[in-house]
């Protein structure tokens, strides 16, 4: 008589219980978050920020991915101008050690320094989130500080996955812990009372798996102040053809693409050296809302129109 495997027999009974988990900690997973008061980096006040899993390290033979956080420095203080390309800043810094549990459906981790609101630092392997709570039960983890209840267990889609979606009332507003993402304010490791500093309204504005590339981040050291009032994109709405105009003459070209509210390119045109504005055709625009891209050498404007 053959007999089962122990180890074996756990992974089945684990998978049967819980499903496929989604793990939050994959290499090359960006958060995009746009915050309406701040966290404190070093010291210094940066209002919006990219958490990204990048690289690993091994501490007492146990195997984490890195969450480093850089700056991100979006056109304007409106999240409507919020869109890709993002320009971040060149310099990581360490935010997190995280790994996942994919049998047990939990997320792990060590902040090795605090950034945060309160001293969150922690030295040994740490339950962050257990994903595997189901409709009723109250469970443990670092985003609160006393047990969780969970009202209810739903699929919701969320970046392009069907997430099992842990939902709370935890004294106040409703949250929601998306499996293999974390939470919309802020992502994998971010909650409202311990882990931020000056903190307004974080929201995570665009997710993505990839390289920097392929994620629309753009690293720049270096960035002009923007002046949106004196880009003019007009008519908005438009029917046949918008005109793209700057405000002087300049001896370098200017290069104008529109992008769907994705951030993906549809319609590219040039103001030339020495010309102030371009009639851009839009025959190969549907209907819909756009954003008008403007960049000239290391300068960057972004608008937005209305294609009837």
């Amino acid at each position: 008589m053959r007999v089962l495997n122990i180890f074996t027999w756990f992974l089945l009974v684990s998978n049967y219980c819980y499903g496929q988990y989604l793990p939050i900690a994959i290499e090359n997973t960006h958060w995009i978050v746009f915050d309406g008061n701040g966290i404190d980096i070093d010291g210094s006040l940066n209002r919006h920020y990219v958490l990204s899993i990048r690289g690993d390290s091994v501490i007492n033979d146990t195997l984490y991915k890195k969450l480093i956080i850089r700056e991100y420095l979006p056109p304007s203080q409106n999240i409507l101008d919020a869109v890709p390309p993002y320009l971040i800043s060149e310099d990581p810094t360490l935010y997190a050690l995280l790994r996942d549990d994919t049998t047990l459906h939990k997320l792990f981790g060590r902040v090795p320094r605090t950034l945060f609101k309160v001293d969150h630092i922690l030295t040994s392997d740490t339950l962050i989130h257990d994903f595997s709570g189901s409709q009723g039960d109250s469970i443990k983890g670092y985003y609160f500080r006393s047990p969780m209840h969970i009202d209810s267990v739903v699929n919701r889609s969320l970046f392009g996955k069907t997430r099992s979606t842990q939902i709370a009332v935890m004294g106040g507003p409703l949250d929601e812990f998306y499996e293999g993402f974390g939470m919309i304010g802020g992502g994998p490791l971010t909650y409202y009372d311990t882990l931020r500093t000056n903190s307004g309204n974080p929201v995570v504005i665009d997710y993505c798996i990839g390289t920097d590339a392929q994620c629309h981040l753009d690293e720049s050291t270096s960035l002009l102040s923007y002046q949106e009032s004196e880009i003019k994109v007009f008519p908005s709405p438009a029917d046949s053809w918008i005109t793209v105009r700057i405000p002087s003459l300049s001896a370098s070209k200017a290069e104008v693409t529109i992008l769907t509210i994705d951030g993906i390119s549809i319609e590219t045109d040039v103001i030339p050296p020495n010309a102030k504005e371009v009639s851009i055709s839009l025959q190969n625009v549907p209907p819909g809302w756009y954003f008008v891209e403007i960049r000239q050498g290391n300068a960057r404007w972004m608008k937005k129109m209305v294609r009837e």
